[in-house]
């Protein structure tokens, strides 16, 4: 049995005639794909599900009497500070006049380095010992700084002299 349907997907497009002398031409016809024909199986067969044996069925799970259990009720929360650990020490800002101690002390030799150091590493006011921390470091800095300048003014002066003409 042939099929005349014939799927639009496949069907060749149709052109807008554009001449008298191409109307005149005959078109062949489309070719249509032949389809296979089905094989039919027995309808048992398409539809059989496979068999299933099935045992004895399980018994049904026994539950036992659970006794009722008490719901929660969740308890209001109250805060209660803890006192046994101290807030962080506020420190009020320095003083126009302790700053001016500072720098009279910062005068005095010999104390003045001791006081830095009691400043930096004390348990006094923590921007005071910022302060001091600063004033080490650059301090040290330009130790090291000033002792490599003299250092290498020696050692030129050393070279360009003349030690011949010298007399001990």
């Amino acid at each position: 049995m042939e099929n005349n349907y014939q799927d639009p997907a496949q069907r060749a497009p149709q052109q807008a005639p554009q001449s008298n002398q191409e109307q005149s031409q005959p078109t062949p016809p489309p070719v249509q794909p032949q389809q296979q024909p089905l094989q039919q199986q027995p309808v048992q067969q398409q539809y059989q599900q496979p068999q299933q044996q099935y045992q004895q069925a399980p018994p049904p799970p026994t539950y036992q009497q659970v006794p009722p259990q008490p719901t929660y009720q969740p308890q209001a929360q109250t805060y209660q500070p803890n006192y046994t650990q101290s807030a962080p020490k506020t420190w009020p800002p320095v003083k126009v006049g302790e700053w001016i101690g500072v720098m009279i002390v910062m005068g005095i030799p010999i104390i003045n380095f001791v006081m830095l150091l009691v400043w930096a590493f004390g348990s006094g006011n923590p921007s005071k010992a910022n302060w001091a921390k600063a004033r080490l470091l650059l301090g040290v800095i330009l130790g090291v700084l000033i002792s490599l300048i003299y250092l290498i003014i020696f050692l030129i002066a050393g070279v360009s002299m003349n030690w011949s003409n010298l007399n001990f």
